[in-house]
């Protein structure tokens, strides 16, 4: 969503955007970013004048995904849910300026059928929180959307 963002392929109306300094409580239902239908399909809470954090919907992509990597099960159905990573303007490319922020006790995991490196079980269901940088995320309900609270803790 920030690289979608920043190159203009995302309007304003599909962000949802409040420093973290003024965030209270917000629910919010999101819209899966590959999805065609409008909507809000990311959230953006800037931490600092050079930080933020990014909560979207995922939805597998049957052409592009490997199966094998998801919340809860092996199957590439289950890689649907909401991801939070943090994006660092101060970093370049090729130095980690977006970082997932992955629920407490979530590691890599190895695609049993894809030749791809380890990833991080950062999908998140229902249930599932993330803090990060003063801010909490926890995924109310998911579905054809994710409907999410985001809020200070």
């Amino acid at each position: 969503a920030w690289l979608r963002f920043v190159m203009g392929w995302m309007s304003d109306g599909q962000i949802f955007c409040k420093p973290s300094a003024e965030l209270s409580t917000a629910e919010l239902t999101i819209v899966p970013i590959d999805n065609r239908e409008s909507g809000v399909k990311a959230a953006m809470i800037p931490i600092s004048d050079t930080k933020l954090l990014v909560i979207e919907s995922r939805r597998p992509n049957e052409v592009f995904d490997c199966e094998g990597t998801g919340v809860a099960t092996s199957s590439w159905r289950a890689r649907r849910g909401v991801i939070v990573y943090t994006v660092d303007l101060t970093l370049g490319h090729g130095e980690g300026f977006q970082a997932l922020v992955a629920p407490a006790g979530r590691g890599l995991q190895t695609a049993s059928n894809c030749a791809t490196p380890q990833q991080l079980d950062a999908v998140m269901g229902v249930g599932d929180i993330v803090e990060s940088n003063g801010v909490r995320v926890r995924v109310l309900a998911s579905g054809r959307y994710d409907r999410v609270e985001i809020s200070r803790p």
